[in-house]
């Protein structure tokens, strides 16, 4: 049986970053099957908890090459639910792909076990006579810390069923439970495992810089030299003979080194991912024979605009 792996999510991202770029997404690197699948995409907001942005799939088994790329677009792009993903959204994105397995028919609408499987769910709307049918995978009625029944009628409404829902109703629901794998990563990740495979990051042409100014409470006029430092992505490295640094960098960011933006200054094309996430960037810096390690910390702003990066310093 295939599992859900790392590479299938990759190729997820992977496709989703070609369309915006009018290319093939390279070529996959996972085994071949058929299985039913899903795509789920979640967004950071403000540092929060992840939120549904697109969940689409299929319930019938499809090739699993064929059927990852067309459900990461639709998931994405076409999820009635949601607007479109923008290329903008990338660097918050958080993708899931889940391979479903074990088909069984229930024998109640209770038939089944919370963590354990999802469901789909057929009946018929009393009020039109008309057949309703929704699914749920595994991993939602524990996240939202639903009971069986409330799940059950959190689907039913879901399936578009507007009228009372009673117990009578409930068991004349036939239920088809299911188990899956699945896989996680977010962008960051994803460009992360990119850069290390196939030694560049993913690019999407055309995106609109953004400006990332690094504020310094303690420092002297000139910083004689500094180390690497690669955080989630983040690459920092060239000339910064100035104190009065700023970094220009685009929204999805590449982590390679781009000079000449700013002569005179220390330039780079930074993940907004990466910066809108971390904790605290540490810097080892040589300033006028002191050394003094600098934290950053206390973002202010949302990614779309300037963001600013309080700093504060102690002597080593």
């Amino acid at each position: 049986m295939v599992s859900a792996n790392r590479e299938m999510v990759v190729f997820c991202f992977d496709t989703l970053v070609a369309h915006y770029n009018s290319e093939e997404a390279p070529a996959p690197a996972f085994q071949e099957g058929q299985h039913p699948l899903f795509v789920t995409w979640k967004k950071v907001v403000n540092g929060g908890e992840p939120r549904l942005r697109g969940c689409i799939g299929t319930l019938e088994a499809r090739t699993l090459i064929n059927g990852f790329k067309d459900y990461a677009l639709t998931s994405a792009l076409r999820d009635r639910r949601f607007s479109p993903i923008q290329p903008k959204e990338l660097p918050y994105l958080e993708c899931t792909v889940s391979i479903l397995t074990d088909y069984e028919t229930a024998l109640h609408y209770l038939d089944w076990e919370i963590g354990t499987h999802g469901m789909v769910i057929e009946f018929t709307d009393p009020d039109y006579n008309e057949r309703l049918s929704a699914t749920y995978l595994p991993e939602v009625a524990e996240k939202q810390g639903w009971t069986k029944t409330e799940t059950i009628d959190s689907l039913m409404r879901k399936a578009g069923y507007n009228g009372v829902i009673t117990e009578s109703l409930r068991k004349q629901i036939h239920l088809t439970r299911y188990q899956s794998t699945i896989y996680t990563m977010n962008y960051s990740d994803y460009t992360s495992y990119v850069k290390m495979t196939r030694g560049e990051n993913p690019l999407v042409v055309g995106t609109k810089p953004i400006l990332v100014r690094v504020i310094f409470q303690r420092l002297t006029d000139i910083i004689v030299a500094y180390e690497f430092c690669t955080v989630q992505g983040v690459v920092l490295a060239g000339q910064i003979p100035s104190c009065s640094t700023e970094i220009y960098g685009t929204e999805t960011g590449t982590g390679k080194v781009h000079s000449g933006l700013v002569p005179g200054k220390f330039s780079t094309l930074v993940s907004t991912s990466s910066l809108c996430s971390f904790v605290a960037i540490s810097l080892r810096l040589l300033v006028a024979s002191s050394l003094v390690h600098s934290t950053f910390s206390d973002l202010i702003g949302d990614g779309d605009d300037t963001m600013t990066f309080a700093q504060t310093g102690r002597n080593l």
